[in-house]
């Protein structure tokens, strides 16, 4: 079989883009430089001018997710650092819209089980490590929650997982194609996300 020819950068990239698609697919114990080699059909030598073991490779990926998904986050806050609910609804469509374009990063962040567990409890949402990829949002959640339930309450885990829950599990039917919108997801994301930020605001209130 003739090997196809990769500029230098190019199969790097490949091989990133093919390491995703087979730790979805067959998770860690699958994962080797000979199969992805395979899969970008170049000899099994190849890989090893950019990686020096599978391992290397893992930990590129899980901080080639890392670095593009933070960005995206950070992406959500442009213009509304002093509007916390214009930050979070930014936030969770930019949530929403980086994972129905990155399907492969999805199933690897929350379908493919490589032992990066989020820890709840009623006080608080702890990563593993300070950086994890899911501390920005975490600290705009706890800045719009709190307006309303004050610097000392921990009620604000709750809000989080609430919120978090309703967009995540839209995120997953149009990642698997459970549904497909006649139209623009993202409008009608916001439409949910604002509805279920104003049924919160209201019965706050309500309760005063």
């Amino acid at each position: 079989m003739k090997k196809q020819l990769y500029h230098h950068g190019d199969l790097r990239a490949e091989m990133i883009k093919k390491g995703i698609q087979l730790l979805n697919k067959e998770g860690y114990e699958g994962f080797s430089l000979r199969k992805i080699a395979s899969m970008c059909n170049v000899s099994h030598t190849a890989p090893y001018r950019h990686f020096k073991n599978k391992n290397e490779l893992y930990k590129t990926i899980g901080q080639e997710i890392h670095s593009k998904f933070k960005e995206a986050m950070l992406d959500g806050r442009e213009g509304c650092e002093s509007d916390p609910r214009k930050h979070l609804l930014n936030m969770c469509k930019q949530y929403v819209s980086f994972m129905v374009n990155n399907p492969e990063y999805f199933r690897y962040i929350f379908i493919t089980v490589h032992g990066h567990e989020i820890s709840v409890s009623p006080e608080d949402i702890r990563f593993e490590e300070e950086g994890h990829l899911f501390n920005v949002s975490k600290k705009c959640a706890k800045e719009y929650f709190e307006q309303f339930y004050g610097n000392d309450s921990a009620d604000w885990v709750l809000g989080f997982l609430a919120l978090w829950s309703m967009i995540h599990g839209l995120t997953l039917l149009l990642v698997t194609r459970t549904i497909h919108f006649q139209g623009d997801y993202l409008a009608y994301a916001e439409k949910m996300i604002e509805a279920h930020l104003d049924h919160f605001e209201n019965s706050f209130l309500i309760k005063l």
